[in-house]
């Protein structure tokens, strides 16, 4: 179905919104923008920018999330399907990071309201991260099934450990303490550390009494 007049017009202004914010984030800072500001910017009204999104930080969740979400996908589509856990959760957490790189400034403002959000509804951000934690926790279950993890564990544990590795060294690499190929390699490490604390412990065999 074709795209409508006032549709069309609406998805433009929220464009606009969103070119203005990122623009005005950037170079002022998140605290110091205001809604109204942004709204000037885009050259559009206050109330209709409120009837679009209540606060300046749902804006930047609509800034990132649906790049974000798109960077997501195309890294389980391109996932090898023989990869084994590390590799495959450093293609997915890889070209996470590669997003991020293309705007670093941006990035450690994301990051940082994501993970200590000062106000803004919490709904999209919530929703996200359980679909983050969904999708590594599949490649979790991908892994038992090669008995790479044990069986025992529970998908959903693991990808929380898994994906917290993951946030501890992009937190490191965007606050500046490494470059990003060494992030990777620090990540590796990790994540292969963890991966022997899941995998099934080896069956011993008792010795026979003579």
């Amino acid at each position: 179905m074709a795209e409508g007049l006032r549709e069309r017009n609406k998805r433009e202004k929220l464009e606009r919104a969103k070119k203005a914010a990122r623009e005005l984030f950037a170079r002022h800072g998140f605290e110091a923008t205001t809604i109204r500001q942004i709204a000037e910017h885009a050259g559009i009204g206050l109330g209709t920018l409120y009837s679009y999104v209540q606060t300046k930080h749902e804006l930047l969740d609509l800034v990132f999330l649906d790049d974000w979400g798109r960077v997501e996908d195309e890294s389980y589509a391109s996932l090898p399907e023989d990869a084994e856990l590390v590799e495959a959760l450093l293609h997915v957490f890889g070209r996470m990071m590669d997003h991020y790189a293309r705007d670093p400034e941006m990035s450690r403002l994301y990051v940082r309201e994501t993970l200590f959000p000062g106000a803004g509804d919490m709904g999209p951000r919530l929703e996200r991260g359980v679909r983050v934690l969904q999708r590594v926790g599949g490649l979790v279950e991908r892994a038992q099934q090669r008995g790479e993890v044990d069986l025992r564990i529970e998908p959903l544990s693991a990808a929380t450990n898994l994906f917290g590795l993951y946030l501890v060294h992009l937190s490191a690499w965007l606050s500046g303490l490494r470059g990003q190929e060494d992030t990777r390699a620090a990540l590796r490490t990790s994540l292969e550390l963890q991966l022997r604390g899941l995998r099934p412990a080896p069956s011993l065999g008792r010795k026979s009494r003579t």
